[in-house]
């Protein structure tokens, strides 16, 4: 018998169990025909099971079909009594029977059997359809458990936190893998990690043309067969702006039907997208968003379709897609051209046939070798010794992140043994404060009659209080704002802002703001309190950040106003503010230098640390220091603590924001990471220096875009081969050969 069956025979045994034991429950009640529509309704799932289970598999299975089949009819009839006869013989004997053979199997098996489970995939999900388990069942007996060996989870919860096995990250979204937490994982994360990831190519197992016609006859058929120009069909509006700019610009010169329901102006929605694509010369195929790697059936949906895509989002996409069968976006400076390109095809029907011949793939057999390579990458995991496969750190510093999280996403601590719950043994992030220490600051705050009373700090309730629970720059915009709010709202109140304690000086730096209350633990105590609560503003209080939902993860909201720059965000989400109120510049007081730092013209320092976002290779730190030092230039690196090292080639440097901030302003140029320092540099005179290694803020975190002043120069940073060009440019504009 097929692996397959004999899996899904004990899946129905163990689902027949259950049906038994309620079976014999309520006999009594179906004897009499007193069945309630609840219990009905739970017999109907418990069938729905069994259902879902035969059409993963094939004829062999046919007994238990039948077996389904007469149920079923029995339910619908309401033949009550012969339910009940239904289960005393039929399925208890079919159970027994199952049951001896399935261990007889297992028994006398040669494959090794492995324990698995799926967990936080997305409500549809289906194992017995999914590439994983035909791919298992080839070399493994697998069980289903709730002990696992091997768990296998996606992007959609958290509770694989909860299993302490080899764990394998599978998602078909832009999510970059946590490997802090996992093991392994498969995504359209696009580098490698030794054994542990394999980038995900899914999607392109769907294709079903090698080209789009095969001939000029082919082609020119094809072509006649197009009644319209081009389509639009999404649903999700919460992505990039710019498949909806692409839209917009593209239906200035020519109508586009926009089929799903975002931005539809057909007056429905199309419930078969590729019978619709099928009729239009183009397809605009953008992603969700700018990700590299990440390549999903939008794209593959136009080509099934054999119209032309417009693609955006993976930069990398055409390593595998030859670039001259669709329009590349990523191939144009800009949108103009790309529409240029698509005008030029539109009227040029040769040109338009030559593409549709175009081979889809650059390769024929890419797919079938990434196929076997992504087989190879599982059993690799599984062929190991057990004890030898786990690659996540499960040693005292990865056992407390682990704690942490789950702490944070409130799963029950109880899980863990009091020996292994480190948590309550660490100091807490934000204050360097024992745990302890700080959970004892919800008891410093109350809210009554929907006002917020501080006990620490009696405060007026006739005044307003903005909390600033994250970073300098989130700090930074909110006091920047207040005086547009006061403006724009009329607040004739008394505004005070609540900050950490190494955010200090900020509140300072503004007019508009008339004082601060300044305790690191009371302003984590109240954002934990506004997230698990979901409290966003008081009669006297407002939360100063985006809303987000209990688990932490910013809301929809967000997204949908996730335009422009910084500032507009905390226009809209914080303040409700119209795109046209200005932010008040800091004025930022500098107090004289009575550090030991010698600093002056010939002083360069680097800023290499930053919590918000990837660290850069120390070599890149390095190359520029020596060059700097050999060239007669003093470099520091700016620390926090002693976690912290200096680069070599140069001395450390730290102290509090405005000791740092006037430090940087009185030397030659500040080299950093994106960090929340940034904003405050942007606002004085200091050249500055930005390298981002992500893309997304990059886009929407340009310092640029906030603070128009020269000497300013930002960096995108994607992996090594970007290292020598920045390291080029930056030896450029110090006017030093490279």
């Amino acid at each position: 018998m097929d692996e397959r069956v004999r899996q899904a025979i004990l899946d129905v045994c163990d689902t027949l169990g259950v049906m038994r034991e309620f079976a014999k429950q309520k006999v009594a009640k179906f004897s009499c025909h007193s069945i309630e529509n609840d219990e009905m309704e739970e017999i109907y799932s418990l069938c729905n099971k069994i259902d879902i289970i035969l059409k993963a598999v094939n004829a062999e299975c046919l007994a238990f079909s039948e077996l389904y089949e007469e149920m079923l009819k029995l339910m619908h009839q309401k033949r009550l009594c012969e339910i009940s006869d239904f289960f005393d013989k039929k399925i208890i004997a079919l159970l027994d029977a199952a049951e001896t053979e399935i261990s007889l199997y297992f028994e006398h098996s040669n494959k090794r059997t492995i324990k698995i489970k799926y967990v936080d995939f997305y409500p549809e999900f289906n194992p017995y359809d999914h590439w994983l388990y035909k791919v298992l069942l080839k070399r493994y007996n697998v069980i289903f458990s709730d002990t696992p060996d091997y768990l296998f989870f996606s992007c959609f919860g958290n509770s694989y936190l909860m299993y302490d096995c080899i764990r394998i990250f599978i998602s078909n979204e832009a999510v970059y893998p946590n490997l802090n937490l996992y093991d392994y994982s498969v995504t359209y994360a696009d580098f490698s990690v030794t054994d542990r990831l394999l980038p995900n190519k899914d999607a392109f197992e769907e294709l079903k043309y090698k080209k789009l016609a095969d001939s000029d006859e082919e082609a020119e058929s094809l072509l006649k067969q197009k009644k319209y120009f081009c389509n639009f069909v999404y649903s999700n509006g919460n992505g990039d702006n710019y498949r909806r700019v692409l839209f917009e610009e593209l239906s200035k010169y020519k109508t586009v039907l926009s089929g799903g329901s975002y931005l539809n102006n057909i007056g429905y929605k199309v419930d078969d997208i590729c019978e619709f694509q099928s009729q239009f010369k183009f397809s605009i195929a953008c992603e969700n968003s700018f990700y590299r790697g990440y390549t999903t059936e939008k794209i593959i949906n136009a080509l099934n379709a054999k119209t032309i895509p417009i693609y955006w989002g993976n930069p990398d996409a055409c390593s595998i897609i030859n670039s001259k069968a669709i329009i590349n976006c990523h191939n144009y400076p800009d949108i103009d051209s790309v529409i240029k390109e698509i005008l030029y095809l539109d009227d040029n029907d040769e040109a338009y046939m030559r593409k549709l011949q175009e081979p889809i793939l650059l390769k024929e057999d890419i797919i079938d070798k990434y196929i076997v390579e992504r087989e190879q990458f599982i059993y690799n995991i599984i062929d190991q010794p057990y004890t030898e496969a786990f690659r996540r750190n499960r040693g005292l510093r990865g056992q407390w992140y682990n704690d942490f999280m789950c702490y944070i996403l409130g799963y029950p601590n109880e899980w863990f043994s009091p020996e292994k719950n480190y948590f309550v043994k660490r100091k807490s992030i934000d204050s360097a404060e024992k745990t302890a220490d700080y959970e004892k600051s919800f008891n410093d705050f109350t809210i009554i009659n929907g006002c917020l009373q501080i006990e620490s700090s009696p405060i007026n309730q006739n005044d307003m209080y903005i909390l600033c629970p994250y970073g300098i720059g989130d700090t930074l915009f909110v006091a920047s704002l207040v005086k547009s709010y006061k403006q724009y709202s009329q607040e004739k109140r008394k505004v005070y802002l609540l900050v950490k304690d190494n955010h200090k000086d900020i509140p300072d730096w503004f007019e508009a703001i008339n004082g601060k209350i300044v305790s690191t633990k009371l302003v984590c105590a109240l954002n934990k309190y506004c997230i698990s609560t979901q409290t966003w503003q008081l009669n006297n209080f407002i939360y100063g950040h985006f809303k987000k939902n209990i688990q932490g993860q910013l809301t929809r909201e967000y997204h949908d106003f996730c335009t422009g720059n910084a500032i507009s965000l905390y226009k809209k989400l914080v303040f409700n503010l119209p795109d046209q109120c200005t932010y008040e510049r800091p004025i930022i007081r500098i107090g004289k230098n009575n550090t030991p730092y010698i600093i002056d013209k010939r002083t360069i320092i680097f800023m290499p640390y930053a919590a918000s976002c990837t660290q850069m290779p120390n070599v890149f730190w390095e190359i520029l220091a020596e060059i700097f030092t050999k060239c007669g230039y003093r470099v520091y690196t700016n620390v926090k603590d002693d976690k912290e090292q200096a680069i070599r080639y140069t001395e450390s440097l730290s102290g509090d924001l405005d000791t740092t901030i006037g430090l940087c302003k009185n030397s030659l140029a500040v080299i950093s990471l994106r960090s929340g320092i940034c904003d405050a540099l942007a606002f004085t005179d200091t050249m500055l220096f930005i390298i981002n290694t992500s893309e997304y803020y990059y886009r929407m975190w340009n310092v640029s875009d906030i603070v128009d002043r020269e000497g300013i120069i930002n960096f995108l940073y994607t992996g090594i081969e970007d290292m020598e060009r920045i390291v080029r440019n930056i030896l450029y504009i110090f006017d030093i050969p490279t």
